[in-house]
């Protein structure tokens, strides 16, 4: 039921930023020709549209490539407490970053975190992840992490919005977070991205569509 709420408040956030696109939009149609004098200067209604849709938009950008080969300044990504670290992306930056796992469970074996936080690690190569803990964990030895939930995620966000905030990050990267190993729907998770990040100033890189060794066009500069 929780859950439920959860997604369902995401969407609703999405909903009215495009409500307050539309509002403006129309608002633009309206005034075109009569003088009104926040919409002065522009002789084109077409030309006043495409600035006021790049205005309202979020800087939240969807990309198909291999997130590995980012160039945002940090790249997000889903894991439990006391992952192994050893399937989909989470296990694609253990390869490449070995020392993060070996840092992630010296963390959790001494902070015993929860489902719902985030811990950040930096590393050579100018490397920034921040683990987001979207699933339950295993407190098990040999045991499997636990699914993840749309409550978790909702609460790893923001804790990432606020890292954002604190050490003023210049972008962001995520996979399709929590859809594959978490085992959420996209559509859940999606709302809750707009509603914790989609008001940041900076780019929000939405990796939706992997394709391994492909780097994608996130419009970053090097």
């Amino acid at each position: 039921m929780l859950e439920s709420f959860h997604a369902l408040l995401g969407s609703v956030a999405a909903l009215f930023t495009r409500l307050r696109c539309v509002v403006r939009l129309l608002l633009v149609v309206r005034c075109h020709g009569s003088g009104c004098p926040e919409f002065g200067g522009l002789t084109s209604v077409r030309d006043r549209l495409t600035e006021e849709i790049q205005h309202t938009d979020t800087m939240i950008r969807e990309v198909s490539g291999d997130i590995l080969l980012s160039k945002a300044h940090t790249i997000a990504h889903g894991v439990a407490p006391n992952d192994s670290f050893d399937r989909g992306l989470a296990l694609s930056l253990r390869e490449r970053w070995p020392a993060m796992h070996k840092d992630f469970r010296h963390y959790c074996h001494q902070y015993h975190p929860k489902a719902g936080g985030m811990w950040f690690w930096g590393g050579p190569g100018h490397a920034r992840i921040a683990n987001l803990l979207t699933q339950d964990g295993s407190y098990d030895h040999g045991g499997k992490p636990g699914r993840a939930s749309t409550t978790h995620v909702d609460h790893a966000l923001k804790e990432l919005r606020k890292h954002i905030d604190d050490e003023k990050v210049t972008s962001i990267a995520l996979p399709r977070l929590a859809t594959g190993v978490g085992g959420l729907d996209w559509n859940d998770v999606r709302p809750l991205i707009e509603q914790r990040l989609g008001d940041l100033k900076i780019p929000v890189i939405l990796y939706t569509q992997y394709v391994k060794g492909v780097q994608a066009d996130e419009g970053l500069s090097d």
